[in-house]
C-alpha cells in the first residue's frame, strides 16, 4: 500500500528498519541505492535473515550425514509477477544469477491436484477442454454443479458495491456462480487454503480479488469480461512499476522489461539452496558493501516505539540493547507484533484490537534413496477444499522432491538430476485451529501433528508405515504467520497507516505482509520499492 503521508528524508538522516525479512532487507537495499547518505540500522530479534523464509538444513544420519534442505516457508516465486522480475534482477546484480532455477510449463511440477470428499486425488485441468476437465466436472464429487454454475454466471444480475463497501470472497462467488456454493466450497476454498490458510467465508473480497469485483461492475459478468479486448488496469500498473524501477535502478536500459518477458513463460522459479538464499544474498551485500552506512543488529527485541519531538526512540526488552534514537522508523513486522510496539495510545490499541493473524503448522517429511510418490501423482502437490470433511485439519501438501527434480537452470537451461528421494511439506492448521478450538498445548504438540501427517500421507498417497517410520520429520509452528484479511481490511489498513503517520508526525512507516498488496514474497518487494522511492524523495 502507498504511504498515507510521507516526508522526504533529510540529508544524513538515521533510519531504523525493524525486521530482516524480505520486506525489511529489500526496503533497505532500495533506500541505500537511492540515498547513500542515509544511515540505516536493521534490527531483528532473530539470528537469521528472511523472516518466514526458512530454508532449514540438517545432516541425515540415515544417509551418511548427507546435508538436506527442508523449506519451512515459501519455496517458489510466481514467474508472471513484476515483483519476481525485480527479485531476479537484484540477484543478477549481486552476481548470483546462476542460482536461479525455473519450472517448465510442461513439467510434472506444474501439475496440481485437489483432494475430493472421498480423500482421492483429482487432477486440476490445465485446459478448459481436456480429459482432466471432463473428469473433474462430470465424474468427480468436486465437480457437482460446477458446469451449470459457470454456464449461468453471465445471466445473473450484478451487484454494484460502493467505493467503501466490502464483502466476503464466498458471498461474491456464490452471487456470481449460484447458491449451490460449489465453485467456492469445492474449488476456490482450496486455493485460499494454499495461499492464506484461511476460510474464504470470512475473507475480504476487496483485498483478495478486487479485480473480479471491478469486472462485475464494468461488464456485469466475469465470463463476459473474458471476451473484452480492454487492457487490464493491473497490466498498466505493472508497466508503471517496472518503468520506475528501470529509471531509478537500471539507468533506463530497459533490461527489466526483457527479463520480465522472459520470466513470464515460467509458472514458477526457485533458487539453489532454497528461497532463503535471496534475503541472505541481500544481507551479505549490505553488510559487506554498504558499511558504515548500513548495519544489522541481531537478537534485538523491540519493546515499544516512542515519539520524542523530532526523533523516534526504540526501546528494547533485552539487556543487551539500550534505547536508540532515529529520524525515521520503518516497521516490517507482522501487525500482531505492533500490539506491543505502540503501547500507550488508546486509539492505536483500539484499532489493533480488530486485527488477527492465522497460524499454520508445517510438517516436513524426508526419505532418502526412495521415491514413494506414485508417478501418476508427480506434481506440485495437492490442496484440500472445504468440501472435504478434513478431520486432520490439512490445508495442502507440497511435493518438494518433484519440484526440485524438475528445476532447470535459467542461465544454462540444464536439468539438475539428483539422487532418488522423497521430500514433502504438509500445511496444517490455519483457520481450523480456531474453528476446532485447539488449545496452545495442542497447537504445539509435535507428536500429535506428525501422527496426523502420517495418517494423511497413508490415506491420500498410500505411503506405507515402514517408509513413514523410516523418514525424517520436522515440525514447525508458524505462529501468526499470515495476516487475516477480514472484510473491510483495506480500509482498516489505510486508516491504521494514517493513524501511525499522524501520531508520529510522519516519522514511522509500515511495511511487510500486513500492508503490502498481498502476502507473497514478490508483493512485499514491490511495496518496499514503492515506499523507498517515496521516502527518498527521488
Amino acid at each position: 500500500m502507498a504511504l498515507a503521508n510521507f516526508t522526504k528524508l533529510k540529508s544524513n538522516s538515521s533510519i531504523a528498519v525493524v525486521g530482516s525479512g524480505v520486506s525489511g532487507l529489500t526496503f533497505t537495499y532500495f533506500l541505500n541505492k537511492l540515498r547513500p547518505d542515509l544511515k540505516i540500522t536493521i534490527l531483528d530479534e532473530q539470528k537469521k535473515n528472511g523472516g518466514w523464509l526458512y530454508s532449514y538444513k540438517f545432516q541425515d544420519s540415515n544417509d551418511n550425514n548427507k546435508d538436506v534442505m527442508l523449506e519451512k516457508g515459501p519455496r517458489t516465486l510466481r514467474g508472471k509477477s513484476l515483483g519476481t522480475a525485480i527479485i531476479i534482477d537484484i540477484i543478477k546484480k549481486l552476481e548470483q544469477f546462476e542460482k536461479v532455477q525455473t519450472i517448465s510449463p510442461l513439467s510434472d511440477a506444474n501439475k496440481k491436484f485437489l483432494l475430493d470428499v472421498n480423500n482421492n486425488l483429482v487432477k486440476v485441468p490445465n485446459k478448459i477442454l481436456s480429459f482432466d476437465s471432463i473428469n473433474l466436472l462430470f465424474f468427480n464429487s468436486l465437480g457437482k454443479n460446477i458446469f451449470t454454475s459457470i454456464i449461468g454466471e453471465p445471466f445473473r444480475s450484478k451487484k454494484i458495491l460502493s467505493k467503501n463497501d466490502d464483502e466476503t470472497v464466498s458471498s461474491f462467488l456464490n452471487r456470481r456462480f449460484g447458491k449451490s456454493n460449489s465453485v467456492s466450497n469445492n474449488l476456490m476454498s482450496a486455493i485460499y487454503h494454499g495461499i492464506y490458510a484461511d476460510d474464504l467465508n470470512r475473507m475480504s473480497l476487496k483485498k483478495q480479488i478486487q479485480h473480479c469485483s471491478m469486472l462485475e461492475r464494468t461488464y456485469g459478468s466475469i465470463i463476459k469480461s473474458l471476451f473484452s479486448s480492454d487492457s487490464s488496469s493491473n497490466a498498466v500498473q505493472e508497466q508503471t512499476e517496472l518503468t520506475r524501477y528501470d529509471q531509478h535502478f537500471n539507468n533506463k536500459n530497459s533490461e527489466i522489461f526483457k527479463l520480465n518477458k522472459q520470466l513470464e513463460k515460467f509458472p514458477m522459479l526457485g533458487i539453489t539452496g532454497g528461497l532463503q538464499s535471496f534475503p541472505n544474498m541481500i544481507s551479505n551485500y549490505l553488510v559487506n558493501k554498504c558499511l558504515p552506512n548500513v548495519k544489522i543488529i541481531r537478537e534485538a527485541r523491540v519493546d515499544n516505539i516512542e515519539d520524542s519531538k523530532d526523533k523516534v526512540i526504540l526501546n528494547f526488552d533485552d539487556e543487551k540493547n539500550k534505547p536508540m534514537e532515529f529520524d525515521h522508523v520503518r516497521v516490517t513486522s507482522n501487525p500482531m507484533k505492533l500490539k506491543s510496539f505502540f503501547k500507550g495510545s488508546k486509539e492505536i490499541e483500539e484499532k489493533l484490537r480488530n486485527y488477527n493473524s492465522v497460524t499454520t503448522l508445517l510438517v516436513n517429511y524426508y526419505l532418502p534413496n526412495k521415491d514413494v510418490i506414485k508417478s501418476r501423482y508427480h506434481s506440485f502437490g495437492y490442496l484440500v477444499p472445504q468440501a472435504n470433511e478434513n478431520k486432520n485439519s490439512l490445508l495442502g501438501v507440497i511435493f518438494d522432491s518433484v519440484i526440485e527434480k524438475n528445476f532447470q537452470s535459467l542461465e544454462k537451461g540444464k536439468n539438475i538430476v539428483p539422487n532418488e528421494y522423497t521430500k514433502l511439506t504438509l500445511m496444517m492448521g490455519g483457520h481450523y485451529l480456531e474453528k476446532k478450538n485447539y488449545t496452545e498445548t495442542q497447537i504445539n504438540d509435535s507428536q500429535y501433528w506428525i501422527s496426523n501427517a502420517k495418517d494423511c500421507l497413508s490415506k491420500h498417497l498410500g505411503i506405507d508405515k515402514q517408509d513413514l517410520d523410516n523418514g525424517h520429520f520436522e515440525f514447525t509452528v508458524a505462529k501468526n504467520g499470515i495476516p487475516q484479511y477480514f472484510v473491510g481490511y483495506m480500509e482498516w489498513a489505510n486508516d491504521f497507516e494514517k493513524l501511525i503517520s499522524d501520531t508520529y508526525n510522519n516519522k514511522v512507516s509500515l511495511g511487510g505482509m500486513g500492508f503490502s498488496r498481498g502476502p507473497g514474497v514478490p508483493d512485499v518487494v514491490v511495496d518496499s520499492l514503492d515506499n523507498a522511492i517515496k521516502l527518498s524523495g527521488k
